[in-house]
């Protein structure tokens, strides 16, 4: 039985491509689309195909503005945001961030009106959620990941005996805590900093203890658990 390897079939195929070139560029023509000529008696078209160039993998020099002496600290220069419409239920809390001042644009375009859904799931589970409070043509960058992708957990059994409380307040800004009632811990917290959100960029300041674990910030899908920053 005859045999080829992978090295002496690429060899072949590079020939026949080569002797097919070669042919075809006898008679090739260019046209509106692309170009046509004839293979062994038979006119062929090939349409014209993009090639991505390979600087086009290559970004801007830059560095995180974390890391940045010259960048702008957004906590300096924004408003953050007021809440107001709140309505409080016995499964969560909803209200209406609006702006506090002039928008300040450091890292894209303030969103003028939040919506804030804070949803109680279990005894030691709840959900804080802020989102743009109008989306549509004007703004489809800011794109809501669908729960038919992503499905997010429900409620269940009874909150009588929930263990995390919701704080909130409006001095400066709006802030938020939630700490853990059976032991007074606070687990999360905004209090005395802006809340800055804009179409590219998006700001939350927590003071954290070392060695801490923080879970599910973002509605992460790679990985529930955040890297610490050291």
């Amino acid at each position: 039985m005859a045999r080829i390897s992978f090295l002496q079939a690429s060899a072949l195929l590079s020939s026949f491509l080569t002797l097919t070139h070669a042919q075809a560029s006898q008679s090739a023509t260019p046209t509106q689309s692309g170009w046509s000529t004839t293979l062994n008696g038979t006119p062929t078209s090939f349409r014209s195909v993009f090639t991505i160039p390979a600087s086009a993998d290559v970004g801007a020099d830059v560095i995180p503005n974390i890391q940045d002496p010259q960048a702008i600290n957004a906590q300096d220069v924004c408003p953050g945001y007021k809440a107001s419409q709140l309505q409080e239920t016995d499964g969560g809390v909803t209200a209406v961030l609006n702006l506090a001042g002039a928008p300040c644009n450091v890292y894209g375009n303030d969103v003028e009106a939040l919506s804030l859904t804070v949803e109680y799931q279990s005894k030691d589970r709840l959900a804080v959620n802020i989102r743009p409070a109008h989306l549509d043509a004007s703004n489809t960058s800011q794109w809501i990941i669908p729960e038919s992708l992503i499905p997010r957990p429900q409620p269940e059994g009874s909150h009588a005996d929930l263990d995390l409380k919701f704080d909130w307040g409006n001095e400066p800004s709006f802030w938020f805590s939630v700490t853990r009632q059976s032991s007074g811990d606070v687990i999360f917290t905004t209090k005395g900093s802006h809340l800055v959100f804009e179409n590219q960029f998006v700001e939350f300041v927590n003071d954290l203890p070392e060695d801490y674990n923080l879970y599910g910030l973002g509605e992460r899908i790679h990985g529930l658990r955040l890297n610490n920053s050291k």
